[in-house]
């Protein structure tokens, strides 16, 4: 995908990091309605791609992202006498003072009449920039290359907004105890967590399960999904779980950038064995990313 000398270039300084140039074109563009695809474009990668890297990083849509950005820059040139409501709707894009009072009420739930008091000012909930600093990741080891075989996970499956994980853990607790989906796991003591279903906002859904014959059938309230075959970068999560969230930002702030494939829009998932005591919380997790086939 071909980039501008502009972002070309900062592509370079920022170490192939996606993420940050993502962040630094939504700055650039305050005074603009961007698109998903605009961002994707200038970043180097694709919509989706970009929009579970985001999701994973702020918790919260690109796009949404960006107009928090652009409103909370306009009510901060409210406070300023010097300009009116429509100077101010102009200068960041609006077409109108109408249409930059229903946007302004809409996210902010008070007109931008008002919002010009000082006191009321003070209230309002305003999205900062996120931080562009390039300051040294975690380390992350280069994932391993490996060919995935077809399987199938049964178990428990949760839909999840961006960046509201926080069911996850209570997820498997449930998972623990449910009698039938123990019963039909192969018995190998390899545990799943997969990602799927992922959408522009960030939300997905999330199945916690063990694998099961191809042609099992989820009871009433278990749910199934295949995992497909190909190739896949195998990243490993060390330490506590509770962490694992910083494994998976730094896997799309640069780990899958500093491959030379690009991740293929199927399901994603944890792995545990052995290698990890579900009783502790800690050991080694595999993150299984699949790649699409090489050009």
């Amino acid at each position: 995908m071909a980039l501008s000398r502009e972002v070309s270039g900062f592509y370079l300084v920022f170490h192939m990091n996606p993420l940050r140039i993502a962040l630094w074109y939504v700055e650039r563009r305050l005074g603009e309605t961007i698109s998903l695809d605009e961002v994707a474009a200038a970043s180097g990668i694709s919509r989706r791609h970009l929009a579970r890297a985001f999701a994973l990083h702020a918790g919260l849509p690109v796009i949404a992202y960006a107009r928090a950005r652009r409103l909370s820059e306009a009510a901060k040139a409210l406070q300023s006498e010097d300009c009116s409501v429509l100077t101010v709707a102009l200068a960041f894009g609006y077409g109108s003072h109408e249409a930059f009072t229903r946007a302004f009420t809409d996210h902010f739930r008070i007109s931008p009449s008002k919002a010009r008091n000082d006191e009321i000012f003070k209230q309002l909930k305003l999205q900062e920039a996120i931080s562009m600093s390039a300051e040294p990741a975690e380390f992350l080891a280069s994932p391993e290359i490996v060919k995935g075989e077809r399987r199938r996970i049964v178990g428990l499956k949760e839909h999840y907004r961006c960046g509201r994980y926080g069911g996850i853990p209570e997820q498997w607790s449930r998972l623990a105890a449910h009698p039938v989906a123990n019963s039909i796991a192969r018995g190998d003591g390899v545990s799943y967590g997969v990602c799927f279903n992922f959408t522009q906002n960030g939300d997905m859904d999330y199945l916690c399960g063990f694998e099961a014959d191809s042609s099992a059938a989820p009871g009433a309230d278990l749910s199934a999904v295949d995992l497909e075959p190909g190739e896949y970068a195998v990243f490993a999560h060390r330490g506590h779980v509770s962490s694992i969230g910083e494994t998976w930002r730094a896997i799309y702030a640069h780990g899958l950038a500093a491959l030379s494939r690009k991740p293929k829009m199927a399901p994603q998932y944890e792995r545990m064995d052995h290698c990890f005591n579900p009783v502790t919380g800690s050991g080694v997790i595999e993150i299984w990313i699949p790649l699409s086939p090489e050009d």
